[in-house]
């Protein structure tokens, strides 16, 4: 019996993270669909400036040596159309892709590979406000909204697929709309108490053991301070896009209330 407990435990601990990683990776994920769209944008902008800049340096250098003028029209169009619409397309959604996966690892090491030490909250405030560092703000702050937008699509969804089953039983048709309504509700609160606040807790777990050891080796303050800056510039927007455009919190909320 001993060793079905052990066995158990043993797989509780390897299926709790992956449970963990799931709402994150599902919150990134709605991050960089949002993300995809600003880089086309950029894209587009950058792209337009080139064309621009480029198509009239190059007329004008083919006027000095004398190019005709349908000459001149065909190199500027091809020169703008070296980089058409659907090469942007594919630029965007790669750079989306790469800011998604960077995160899924970045987010995924205190789940998987970190041991969580149960320290006070005091004492972690007191540790952030004595030495702060870029990792112990961002870390913590990127798991939050990642693991937030997670829960909120998570519980949309099942919102949604209820409400579908609930309409195909026509005896159950008159409720479909409120009961699918509590549902989503209950999802919430139960992924968001269970898993979102546990994926938080392990990140700022994380941070400061990350802190406390460069602390121990002694690095100098500003390598110290600016630990996770890469956190800050990869990581980090994509969790704020996520919970500001991809799953609002409030409008999220409000979809949820209004079919009860």
């Amino acid at each position: 019996m001993s060793v079905l407990f052990r066995l158990i435990a043993g797989l509780g601990r390897r299926v709790v993270p992956l449970g963990l990683f799931a709402v994150i990776a599902v919150g990134l994920h709605a991050g960089a669909d949002v993300l995809d769209d600003h880089a086309l944008v950029a894209l587009n902008i950058i792209d337009g400036q080139v064309d621009r800049l480029g198509s009239a340096l190059l007329a004008w250098a083919m006027a000095l040596v004398g190019a005709s003028p349908n000459m001149i029209e065909r190199w500027t169009f091809g020169l703008q159309e070296f980089v058409d619409m659907d090469t942007r397309d594919a630029l965007a959604r790669l750079l989306a892709l790469g800011f998604e996966l960077a995160g899924d690892v970045v987010l995924a090491v205190p789940l998987f590979w970190h041991r969580h030490r149960d320290r006070p909250w005091r004492a972690l405030g007191q540790a952030l406000l004595r030495d702060p560092t870029v990792l112990r703000v961002v870390a913590p702050l990127s798991a939050l909204f990642a693991a937030w937008a997670g829960v909120l699509v998570i519980a949309r969804e099942v919102q949604v697929v209820t409400h579908a089953g609930l309409e195909d039983a026509s005896w159950l048709a008159p409720i479909a709309s409120p009961g699918a309504g509590v549902v989503g509700l209950l999802v919430l609160a139960l992924v968001g108490w269970r898993l979102g606040a546990r994926v938080v807790s392990s990140a700022v777990s994380w941070s400061d053991h990350v802190a406390e050891r460069d602390l121990e080796r002694q690095l100098s303050t500003r390598r110290r301070r600016l630990r996770g800056w890469a956190v800050a510039l990869v990581v980090f927007p994509v969790a704020v896009l996520a919970v500001l455009e991809a799953a609002p919190p409030w409008s999220t909320l409000r979809a949820l209330l209004a079919v009860m």
